[in-house]
C-alpha cells in the first residue's frame, strides 16, 4: 500500500449534474467511492484518487524478458507479473523461467505488503533462468522461441527486460539501444539479473489538507476564456488549456503528450479535429508539416513497418481542411491540397481493394495488433484486412478533396465520385442490421469474414462524416457502453492486458459524444460527457487511457498524462457540445446543446477564428434556438464569413424539444477464447474452450454449419478451401475466427531464383537491383487462382519501424496489384512468412509474371524497400 491517508472528504454537494451507480458529478465536485476531486478555486482543483498520482507505478508490475531485443519469450497477454514489495529500499523477485509460466506469475507474494512513500526510491532485482536456452543453443546450435523465431548460437546478443512501469516500457525496437536494459549473468550459473531502480513519484503536489492538488501555473491569456456556473467545468477548461501550452514544444509544433515527445500523424490529427484547429491552428499547420517529407503524409511507424499495413495517414487531410476552415487561409489551402493530392495517388494504387470497393489496412488508432487482431494475424494479413475506421478515414479524405479542389478551380468530380463509392461499400459490407451499428473489420486470407467485433472511433466517424445513410440514431443508440465509459472495442479479448483491449480512451470518447450531439442523444452525450469529466478531475490530467472494468488510469499497458488527443477531448465539450462551434465552406456556425443537467449560462469570450473575433453566451436548455442575437439584434442569418474582419456579441437562447434518449449500457463483456484447431489431413479438431456453447465452422468465408463437440471432418475437395472455426457462449458473443486451414490438393509451388534462371535460394529485391523480374508458369487448366509468396524481410520489428518492402505484380499483362512483404523481424533474414494472398483468373498453359517496383509503391523508408523471395504458391480456388 501508498503511505497516504486517502479518507473521502465530504462537501456539501448540490444536485448532480450526472450520476450513475458507481460516481456522481456535481456542479463542484466528482464523488466515487471513497475518492473525490474538489474544486478549490477556478485555478485548482484538489483529488484523493491514489491510482492517477504515482506516476505509473502500478505495483502489480506485467513484464517479460526478451531475446536481442524482440518480443519473443511468450505470447501476447502471457507475461509475467509481481508485486512490486520493497522492504528497506529493496526487493528481490522470484528467479522466473525464459519462456515458461511458473507459480510466480499468478499468486502475489507471502506476508505483508510494505508501504512505499510518495516519492521513495528503491531497487529491485528481476532474475530469469536462462539454462535451457543456453542448453538448446549449446548442443542444438540455435534456440526456438515460442514463435517460431531461431535464435543462434552467433546471434544470440544478450537477454532484455521490457514492462509496464518506469524505468521499464515496451519499446521493443529501442531495447538494443538501451543497454541499461540489458541482463548479466555475473556467476556463469545461467540465472541472468539485473538491478533497476523504481521510484514512487507522485505527480501532482500534496494539498495542505490531504490529497493532491492541480495549480494552474501557467499564463492563459489570449486564449479563449470560458464561464459557467459549474466551478468544476470552469476549471477543468483551464486545466486542459494548460496542458495544451505544456504540449508545445519549441519548434512550435505539439507533442503527443508527457511521455511522447513526438509529433505523431493521428494523434495530432485527430486533436485537430476535436478542437485545436479552433484554439492554436498556427501551431496545428506547424504540427501537421512535421508530418511531411518530399510532399507527401507520413504514415508514422507502425505494423511490419508501416504503410501500407497502417494506412490511416489521411487523418492529416481531415486535420488540414479543419485548420483551412478555421483560418481561410487559402495559402495553406493550396499547400495542404497538393500534399493530400500526391499522397493518396499512392494509397489509390497500393491499398484500394477492387474486389470490395474498401480500403485495406489497419484500423485507424488500434495499432497494436495484438489487443484487437486475433493472434495469427500477420502484418500481411491485416494489409489485405479494410477496416471500418480506415475506409471513413479515406471516404472524408475524397470528400474534402473534392471541396478543395472546387475552391482552387481544380476538377474536383473523380473525388466526388470515390467518395461516393466508398461509402457505399462502407454501408454494404460494414453495418450489422441485427445489431444496429457497424463492425470493425474484415479478415481472413483468400476468403474474407466480416469480424464479429465492433469499435467505437470508426462508427462514431460514420456519424460525424454523414456516411451512415441515415442510420445515425440507430449507431449512438445501439453501440454498447459501460459505467465509466465507451470501450474502445466491444467485446473484449480474454488473456490481453488493458490498453486498447478493455480500454476506455478519451479521446474517442470525444468522438462519441460529439457524434451524440449530433442526433441529440442526451443520454449518450452525458454519458461521454461524464467520463470526460470524472477522468481528468479524478486524475488532475488528461489520461491517455483507462481501464473499462475499473475506470482507474492503473493498470493500462502504457499510459501517459496530457496525453494531447485527450486534452483536445476535453476542449471539445466546450467547444463542439456547449457552444457547438462548427466550420463550413460558408463560414462559421453555432449549434450549442446544453442537456438539462448542465442548463445556465455558458460564455466564450476570445474566440478568434479566421479574422473575426466572437463572444458567445448560451443559455438554456436543449438545442432548439428561442432567440439569436448578434451585437443586439435579432438575427435569421446565423453563418458567418470570418475570412472578412468583424467583432460579433453573439447571445443565443434555448429551448428543450424532445429528443432521444436511449443508449446501450452493459457490463464489460468478453469473447470467448479462439479455438486453434489441429488438421490430420482428414479431421479438424479443437481444444475445448471454457465457457463455449457451440463451434461455429466456416468454410471459405461463410458460416457453414455449427457443432458442440470440438472436431470436424470437411468435405474431401481438389479444390482448396479455407476452415475457420469460433467459439460462441450462452451470450451469443463469438471468439474470433482461427486462422485458416487449407484443405484440397490444388496448390503449387514455383522457385522464384529457378523460374528466373538463378541457382541461388532466393532473389533479393532492391529499388535499384531487380527491379523487375519476368517469369512464366505453366498451368495444366484455366480457373481462379490464389497467389501468394514465401519471402523474408529482416529491415525491422514486426510491430513497428517503416521498411515494409512493396511491389506490383502483373499477370499476362494486365493491370498491376500490389504485393507486401512487411517486416518480419529486426535482422531476421532467415524467417519467411507468406505475403498478401491475390486471387486472378489464369489460362491453361504458359502464364506471364511481372513483379516490378514502381515509383508508387515507394515506402515511409524512401530508401530501404528489400525483401529476400523464396517461392510463389498457386493455388486452385473452390467455386472457380
Amino acid at each position: 500500500m501508498l503511505v497516504f491517508i486517502a479518507a473521502a472528504v465530504i462537501y456539501p454537494q448540490k444536485q448532480p449534474i450526472y450520476q450513475n451507480s458507481s460516481y456522481s458529478i456535481y456542479p463542484e465536485s466528482v464523488v466515487q467511492g471513497e475518492y473525490s476531486a474538489q474544486v478549490k478555486s477556478e485555478g485548482s482543483i484538489v483529488s484523493n484518487y491514489l491510482p492517477a498520482f504515482s506516476g505509473g507505478l502500478d505495483r502489480n508490475l506485467i513484464f517479460k524478458f526478451s531475446i536481442n531485443g524482440f518480443d519473443n519469450e511468450r505470447p501476447p497477454g502471457l507475461d509475467h507479473r509481481v508485486l512490486l514489495n520493497p522492504n528497506q529500499g529493496g526487493f528481490v523477485t522470484p528467479v522466473y523461467t525464459f519462456g515458461r509460466s511458473t507459480e510466480a506469475d499468478t499468486v502475489l507474494e507471502d506476508g505483508p505488503e510494505y508501504p512505499i512513500a510518495p516519492n521513495e526510491k528503491f531497487q529491485v532485482v528481476f532474475r530469469v533462468n536462462m539454462n535451457e536456452v543456453l542448453a538448446s543453443l549449446q548442443t542444438e546450435g540455435s534456440f526456438t522461441c515460442y514463435n517460431g523465431q531461431v535464435i543462434t548460437k552467433k546471434d544470440f546478443k544478450g537477454v532484455y527486460i521490457m514492462g509496464s512501469a518506469t524505468p521499464l516500457n515496451w519499446d521493443f525496437p529501442g531495447l538494443t539501444k538501451e543497454k541499461q536494459f540489458l541482463l548479466t549473468d555475473p556467476d556463469k550459473d545461467g540465472i541472468y539479473e539485473i538491478s533497476l531502480e523504481f521510484v514512487n513519484h507522485f505527480r501532482r503536489a500534496p494539498a495542505e489538507d490531504g490529497g493532491f492538488i492541480w495549480k494552474q501555473s501557467l499564463d492563459l491569456k489570449g486564449l479563449p476564456e470560458y464561464q459557467s456556473p459549474y466551478p468544476l467545468l470552469n476549471a477543468l477548461y483551464k486545466m486542459s488549456l494548460e496542458e495544451m501550452r505544456e504540449n508545445l514544444r519549441d519548434d512550435g509544433a505539439f507533442m503527443a503528450g508527457e511521455k511522447w515527445t513526438g509529433v505523431w500523424t493521428r494523434d495530432i490529427s485527430y486533436s485537430i479535429l476535436l478542437s485545436l484547429a479552433i484554439v492554436h491552428p498556427d501551431a496545428c499547420r506547424t504540427s501537421l508539416m512535421a508530418k511531411v517529407k518530399d510532399g507527401i503524409i507520413i504514415q508514422d511507424t507502425g505494423t511490419g513497418g508501416s504503410w501500407p499495413v497502417s494506412t490511416d495517414r489521411m487523418t492529416w487531410a481531415l486535420a488540414a481542411y479543419e485548420v483551412y476552415l478555421s483560418t481561410r487561409d487559402k495559402k495553406w489551402l493550396r499547400t495542404a491540397f497538393d500534399i493530400i493530392r500526391k499522397s493518396v495517388k499512392a494509397d489509390q494504387k497500393n491499398i484500394f481493394d477492387p474486389a470490395t470497393g474498401l480500403v485495406r489496412g489497419e484500423t485507424s488508432f488500434l495499432d497494436w495488433r495484438e489487443q484487437t487482431y486475433p493472434r495469427w494475424m500477420q502484418p500481411a494479413d491485416i494489409y489485405s484486412s479494410p477496416a471500418l475506421g480506415t475506409g471513413a478515414v479515406h471516404a472524408r479524405t475524397y470528400q474534402i478533396l473534392a471541396l478543395m479542389a472546387d475552391k482552387l478551380n481544380e476538377d474536383g468530380d473523380f473525388y466526388r465520385m470515390q467518395h461516393s463509392e466508398l461509402m457505399h461499400h462502407l454501408n454494404q459490407q460494414f453495418w450489422n442490421e441485427r445489431e444496429g451499428y457497424y463492425n470493425s473489420f474484415l479478415y481472413g486470407r483468400i476468403f474474407s469474414v466480416r469480424a464479429s467485433r465492433t469499435e467505437a472511433l470508426g462508427n462514431a466517424l460514420m456519424v460525424l462524416f454523414n456516411l451512415s445513410d441515415g442510420k445515425d440514431e440507430q449507431i449512438i443508440k445501439n453501440y454498447p457502453v459501460s459505467e465509466f465509459g465507451t470501450p474502445v472495442v466491444w467485446p473484449q479479448e480474454p488473456g490481453i492486458p488493458p490498453y486498447h483491449n478493455n480500454g476506455i480512451w478519451p479521446f474517442v470518447e470525444a468522438f462519441r459524444m460529439w457524434s451524440a450531439k449530433k442526433v441529440y442523444n442526451e443520454a449518450a452525450v452525458m454519458h461521454s460527457f461524464a467520463s470526460l469529466v470524472r477522468s481528468s478531475a479524478l486524475f488532475l490530467t488528461n489520461k491517455e487511457n483507462l481501464v473499462a472494468e475499473t475506470g482507474s488510469s492503473a493498470g493500462t499497458e502504457i499510459n501517459s498524462d496530457r496525453q494531447l488527443w485527450s486534452v483536445a477531448g476535453s476542449l471539445a465539450w466546450v467547444y463542439r457540445m456547449l457552444l457547438g462551434v462548427e466550420m463550413n465552406e460558408q463560414g462559421v456556425l453555432f449549434q450549442p446543446y446544453i442537456p438539462g443537467g448542465l442548463k445556465g449560462k455558458h460564455e466564450l469570450k476570445n474566440l478568434k477564428l479566421g479574422n473575426a473575433l466572437f463572444y458567445i453566451s448560451v443559455e438554456g436548455e436543449g438545442s432548439a434556438i428561442a432567440s439569436y442575437k448578434v451585437n443586439g439584434k435579432t438575427k435569421e442569418k446565423r453563418i458567418f464569413n470570418h475570412s472578412e474582419k468583424g467583432t460579433y456579441k453573439i447571445e443565443i437562447v434555448l429551448r428543450k424539444e424532445e429528443s432521444t434518449a436511449d443508449m446501450s449500457l452493459k457490463s464489460v463483456s468478453f469473447a470467448p477464447m479462439m479455438p486453434v484447431p489441429r488438421f490430420d489431413r482428414r479431421n479438424i479438431s479443437w481444444d475445448e474452450v471454457p465457457g463455449a456453447e457451440l463451434y461455429n465452422i466456416y468454410r471459405n468465408g461463410e458460416l457453414l454449419t455449427w457443432v458442440h463437440v470440438p472436431n470436424y471432418t470437411p468435405d474431401e475437395d481438389d479444390f482448396v478451401s479455407e476452415y475457420q472455426i469460433s467459439a460462441e457462449n450462452s451470450d451469443g458473443l463469438e471468439s474470433f475466427l482461427s486462422e485458416p486451414l487449407r484443405t484440397g490438393t490444388a496448390e503449387f509451388h514455383f522457385s522464384l531464383p529457378s523460374l528466373h534462371g538463378s541457382e541461388e535460394e532466393y532473389i533479393t529485391l532492391l529499388p535499384d537491383e531487380n527491379q523487375f523480374i519476368t517469369f512464366t508458369i505453366r498451368l495444366p487448366e484455366e480457373g481462379t487462382f490464389s497467389i501468394d509468396f514465401l519471402y523474408a524481410n529482416g529491415s525491422g520489428p514486426v510491430n513497428t519501424d517503416n521498411k515494409c518492402a512493396v511491389r506490383t505484380l502483373q499477370i499476362n499483362g494486365g493491370t498491376g496489384s500490389t504485393v507486401v512483404f512487411p517486416q518480419r523481424g529486426t535482422g531476421d533474414w532467415e524467417s519467411y512468412g507468406y505475403s498478401n494472398v491475390l486471387s486472378a483468373n489464369l489460362m491453361e498453359g504458359i502464364n506471364t509474371f511481372r513483379l516490378s517496383y514502381d515509383p508508387l509503391d515507394r515506402n515511409m523508408d524512401g530508401q530501404i524497400n528489400t525483401a529476400r523471395v523464396m517461392l510463389m504458391r498457386i493455388s486452385r480456388i473452390y467455386g472457380s
